[in-house]
């Protein structure tokens, strides 16, 4: 029998001292459902850079606290009252703003409305999925969407923020699949990510932000991977070859920038932008399916770390004391 009572993680921030605290705090169980809502229990979860964005009282990511965090879950139905679900389905959520303005999924239940889940598909695990979460779909769906586009055959690819939990993921992805793209990194970034890859050149993320370039340099790159975006990226724009696109992902360093417009009508190059939250759930298997071909389970058990959910106040009070935590994508066991 299911107990009535379940926890969910509460992240607190004191805006005078600025700081944030944790805990776990029991809540009821629902005892009905809105329309279309489903309850499920958790087995998996993650904890994604949005989610510590929140966490850290970021006010772009979340304004009204306290809050519970959290985008990504992996669990089994318990109660439906949408008729896509039944008990005992198994079913994912991620990519969908959760965490934010609406309540996120790292608790023991998590009341959901069934728009926001899809189901796992039978030869996917829920571990494998959150073990990836929105890191590695997002990866997933920016690759199919640059071959939809350009064929990657002989062609010179760059990863900027490969470091990043999806850089990895597209950098193991491309490593599968016969490329050694050139990878952007921060100078400070730990060999234990550059082991697991497979590259043909390093550069650097502050050698890109500290130096300028006219909008025009030597063609390098066929096809970017950009998930740091601000003032790097039109740089990096000026080394595209010509009609090569750029797959905008990420903004780590900015949202905005000013962006020369000579890379798009005197070389034909695109940018095109990656929005994985607006990918239909019921397409989302493909992703799925491309991901597992080329990322293995014993791939992203060297890739992320495992923590119970009751050890996640202690973990995130680490990481916000800036303490020595696991290298590592890191999963939620509950």
């Amino acid at each position: 029998m299911i107990s009535t009572m379940m926890n969910e993680l509460i992240v607190s921030f004191d805006k005078k001292k600025k700081k944030s605290s944790f805990c776990l705090s029991p809540i009821n169980l629902p005892t009905e459902l809105l329309p279309d809502e489903v309850l499920v229990k958790s087995h998996y979860s993650s904890i994604n850079y949005k989610d510590m964005l929140s966490c850290l009282g970021d006010p772009a990511i979340t304004r009204k606290y306290p809050h519970r965090p959290g985008s990504d879950l992996a669990g089994i139905v318990i109660k439906s009252n949408n008729s896509n679900f039944k008990t005992g389905d198994a079913v994912y959520t991620c990519t969908f703003p959760l965490g934010t303005t609406i309540r996120g999924t790292i608790a023991d239940f998590v009341q959901i409305d069934g728009s926001l889940l899809g189901k796992i598909p039978q030869d996917i695990s829920a571990k494998y999925v959150m073990q990836l979460g929105t890191a590695g779909f997002t990866a997933g769906y920016s690759i199919q969407k640059a071959l939809e586009l350009i064929e990657l055959r002989h062609k010179r690819i760059l990863i900027s923020g490969a470091d990043t939990s999806t850089g990895l993921y597209i950098a193991l992805i491309l490593n599968s699949m016969g490329f050694t793209p050139s990878i952007i990194i921060k100078r400070s970034t730990s060999h234990w990510a550059l082991d697991r890859i497979s590259y043909s050149e390093i550069l650097y993320t502050e050698d890109f932000a500290e130096t300028n370039y006219f909008a025009l340099q030597r063609e390098r790159f066929d096809v970017i991977f950009d998930l740091l975006g601000g003032s790097v990226l039109p740089k990096i724009l000026a080394f595209i070859h010509s009609h090569g696109i750029c797959i905008s992902i990420g903004n780590i360093l900015g949202s905005n920038c000013h962006i020369s417009l000579l890379p798009f009508f005197q070389r034909g190059a695109s940018l095109v932008g990656i929005n994985s939250e607006s990918y239909p759930v019921e397409k989302r298997p493909v992703v799925w399916a491309f991901v597992k071909e080329h990322i293995t389970e014993k791939d992203l058990d060297t890739l992320t770390y495992k923590i119970d959910f009751v050890d996640v106040p202690v973990y995130l009070e680490r990481r916000l004391n800036k303490q020595v935590v696991p290298s590592g994508r890191v999963f939620i066991r509950f």
